[in-house]
């Protein structure tokens, strides 16, 4: 017997973050009630955050900034990120000094061993920092321009739904998430709460129309917040949610 039937077997109600993880427990675990609850922002970490939606950046600007925060790796990878601002600098005549991003965190070499295969002139764009304290880094991720996740793009990481994302939603910048096609749970609240847009990595002609809005147009149209649907995953509704569902006046027979 795995772990997994050991630990649950015994549980009143199972819990997961996302409609794809909902759907595996449910037809493993077809006796127990499984209950969606996605993760969330905390509203007491973020008590003005209304503010940053009151007044949208300027877009118009001669520098872009990106943002990434957190660990690197194989699964997390800014390689298709990397590629395309450098296809634009280069078919799109757009001086490297116009364009920064910035990541924060763990593996940095990841960045460096990416920005090998390319020229030296372009390393100017990509600046790599260790990590920094918490509170440093949300000031950083309300500064930004755009914020940056990245997702493996395989279909068993579809249910994958970072903590990041409610970080990132609540700063009122767009967020770009690589690695996620439009069945992923990431891409999938992007489009809810209007907070930005999710690209599958081998979406060529997506991720091109995405950037060209942002670098050479200077727009993004994906971004339009919808404030009741970000305040829907405050941690403090979920709880309340989560109350509610467990309730023994809801519990099935």
């Amino acid at each position: 017997m795995s772990l997994e039937k050991i630990f649950l077997g015994k549980a009143d109600f199972i819990v997961t973050v996302s409609e794809p993880l909902l759907e595996k427990l449910q037809t493993r675990h077809k006796t127990k009630h499984c209950i969606l609850i996605e993760n969330g922002f905390d509203a007491d970490e973020h008590p003005n955050f209304k503010n940053n939606f009151s007044k949208l950046k300027s877009i118009n600007k001669k520098k872009v900034n990106f943002v990434y925060t957190g660990l690197l790796s194989n699964h997390r990878n800014p390689e298709v990120f990397i590629k395309y601002i450098i296809y634009f600098v280069e078919n799109y005549y757009i001086n490297p000094s116009q364009i920064a991003v910035d990541f924060y965190g763990s593996n940095s070499e990841i960045v460096d061993n990416i920005l090998k295969l390319y020229d030296e002139k372009f390393r100017e764009i990509f600046r790599t920092h260790e990590q920094i304290p918490r509170e440093k880094i949300l000031k950083i991720q309300r500064s930004a321009d755009y914020l940056l996740l990245f997702e493996s793009s395989s279909i068993k990481n579809q249910g994958n739904l970072t903590g990041k994302i409610f970080e990132y939603m609540v700063t009122g910048n767009p967020i770009i998430a690589f690695g996620t096609s439009s069945n992923h749970s990431i891409s999938k609240t992007l489009k809810h709460t209007g907070t930005g847009v999710g690209l599958d990595n081998e979406d060529d002609n997506k991720i091109k129309q995405c950037l060209h809005e942002i670098l050479v147009e200077q727009t993004n149209n994906f971004y339009s917040p919808n404030i009741e649907h970000i305040l829907y995953y405050s941690i403090s509704r979920q709880i309340k949610r989560l109350l509610e569902i467990t309730s023994p006046s809801n519990r099935k027979a």
